[in-house]
């Protein structure tokens, strides 16, 4: 149902069609490490709880339309 894409530089959680459901970049970790534990929580999610994840991310994704 989703994709998790862990790269150097950034972490991305994917709906099937392509949209992004979250995105981080490297820049926006190091600038603010207390986002760590939220992206750490969407990992997670994605392999616990996915339609969840998606519900709470409805407006980012619906925002890619």
């Amino acid at each position: 149902m989703l994709k998790v894409e862990i790269l150097d530089e950034e972490i991305t959680v994917f709906l099937e069609d392509g949209r992004e459901v979250v995105h981080w970049t490297e820049d926006e970790w190091l600038e603010d490490p207390s986002i760590t534990p939220n992206i750490a929580n969407a990992v997670h999610l994605d392999y616990s709880n996915p339609e969840y994840l998606i519900e709470i991310n409805q407006e980012h994704i619906n925002s890619q339309s």
